[in-house]
C-alpha cells in the first residue's frame, strides 16, 4: 500500500512578522488616506461656510443701506441703548450692528423692533462701517473660523442723503443707525418748482428693487405710493436646476411674499427665492447575470450629492461602479454633485477578476 506524505510545515516566525508588518502598513496607509479625505472635506466645508456668511452679509447691507436718507456710524452699546429706550425717541431709527459673530438688523415698525440676524462667523475685530466721505459709506465684512478668513470691502454711494440735505455722521465703528424717509419741506427739488395753487401735488414715486443674489443681477420697477405693480410685475427669473418660488422681502426667505398685488409705501428691495429641482436616477446592472440593484431607482436634488448608491455583484466579474453610459461615460459616486437637468440612468461597469 502506498503512503502519502503531507507537508505539515507552517509559517516561520520571520514570515509571520513580515506578514503582520505588511498588513499593518496597508492599514496605516488606508487610515491616513481616510483622515486626509475627512480633513479635506471638513476644511472645504468650513471655507464655504465663512465665505457664504461674508458674501450674504455684505450684500444684504449694501442693498438695505443704499436708499438711506440719513445715517450715523455709532458704537454698538449706543445702538443697543437707543433700541431699548426707543419710546423716548420721536422718530426711531433702524439699526445695524455686529456682535457675537452676527450682523443684527433692527427694523422699527409702528411701535416695536424686529431683529433679523445674519451669519455665524462675522469678526468684530476686523469688520466695521467707515465714513469714506460725506456721501460714501465703506463696509468691511470679515468672516472667520479658526485660521480661515474671508474679507469683503464694499463702498456705497448714498445719493439719497441729499433729499434731507444730510452727510454721513461719525467715523469708524461697528454699528449704524439710519432712515430711508425724507422731509418733503427739505427736499432740494422744492427750490426749483414753482408753486401753483390750482395744481394737485403729484403722488410720491417709490422704487422696488428686485435682487437675485445668486448671480448679483438686479433690476428696478417704479410705482406711486399705495399702488401695486399689477401688470408691470416682472416675469419669473430662470435658474438652471432650480424652480422659481417667489419674491420675498427678506434675503433668507423669512419675510413676506411680494406679489403683483402688494401695495408699495416706500422704497424697498425684494429677493428671489428658489426651490432646487429633483430628478429620478434609474440603475441598470448592465449584465443579465448580475444581481439586481436595490433600490433600482432613487430621487436626487440638484446641487446636492447623489448619496448612497446600490451595489451589484456577479461572481465572474468585478463591479467597478456606476457610470453615465453603458460602455464609457463619467463615473458617479456617493459624493458626486448632482448637476443634471433631466432624469438619468446610471449603468454598472464590470471588470475581469
Amino acid at each position: 500500500m502506498k503512503r502519502f506524505k503531507f507537508n505539515n510545515k507552517g509559517f516561520t516566525l520571520i514570515e509571520t512578522v513580515i506578514a503582520i508588518a505588511i498588513v499593518g502598513l496597508v492599514i496605516t496607509m488606508a487610515f491616513s488616506l481616510l483622515v486626509f479625505g475627512q480633513n479635506f472635506f471638513s476644511n472645504s466645508n468650513t471655507q464655504y461656510g465663512i465665505q457664504n456668511d461674508g458674501r450674504i452679509t455684505s450684500s444684504y447691507l449694501s442693498k438695505e443701506l443704499r436708499f438711506a436718507t440719513e445715517i450715523e456710524i455709532i458704537d454698538v452699546s449706543e445702538a443697543k441703548d437707543e433700541i431699548q429706550h426707543h419710546e423716548s425717541i420721536d422718530e426711531p431709527y433702524d439699526y445695524f450692528y455686529i456682535e457675537n459673530g452676527k450682523l443684527h438688523h433692527y427694523i422699527y415698525d409702528s411701535s416695536n423692533y424686529t431683529n433679523i440676524g445674519f451669519g455665524n462667523s462675522i469678526s468684530e475685530v476686523s469688520s466695521e462701517f467707515i465714513k469714506k466721505d460725506n456721501k460714501t459709506l465703506g463696509i468691511v465684512i470679515e468672516s472667520e473660523d479658526e485660521s480661515k478668513k474671508y474679507n469683503l470691502d464694499t463702498e456705497i454711494s448714498l445719493d439719497n442723503l441729499k433729499l434731507n440735505d444730510k452727510n454721513i455722521i461719525g467715523d469708524n465703528n461697528l454699528a449704524v443707525k439710519y432712515k430711508t424717509t425724507y422731509n418733503e419741506e427739505d427736499s432740494p427739488d422744492d427750490e426749483d418748482e414753482e408753486e401753483d395753487e390750482d395744481t394737485e401735488p403729484s403722488d410720491d414715486e417709490y422704487t422696488v428693487q428686485f435682487y437675485n443674489i445668486e448671480n448679483g443681477t438686479d433690476f428696478t420697477k417704479n410705482v406711486t405710493h399705495g399702488n401695486s405693480l399689477g401688470g408691470n410685475f416682472p416675469s419669473a427669473p430662470v435658474r438652471t436646476g432650480y424652480s422659481f418660488k417667489e419674491w420675498n422681502t427678506m434675503m433668507d426667505g423669512n419675510g413676506a411674499s411680494f406679489t403683483s398685488t402688494t401695495q408699495i409705501t416706500g422704497n424697498m428691495t425684494v429677493y428671489v427665492q428658489w426651490d432646487a429641482k429633483t430628478y429620478t436616477i434609474t440603475f441598470d446592472k448592465n449584465n443579465p447575470k448580475a444581481t439586481n440593484p436595490s433600490p433600482n431607482n432613487k430621487t436626487v436634488t440638484y446641487d446636492s450629492t447623489y448619496g448612497s448608491l446600490p451595489i451589484v455583484s456577479y461572481d465572474k466579474k468585478v463591479f467597478l461602479g456606476w457610470y453615465t453610459d453603458k460602455n464609457h461615460g463619467t463615473k458617479v459616486e456617493s459624493g458626486t454633485i448632482v448637476d443634471i437637468t433631466n432624469n438619468l440612468t446610471l449603468y454598472a461597469h464590470w471588470g475581469n477578476k
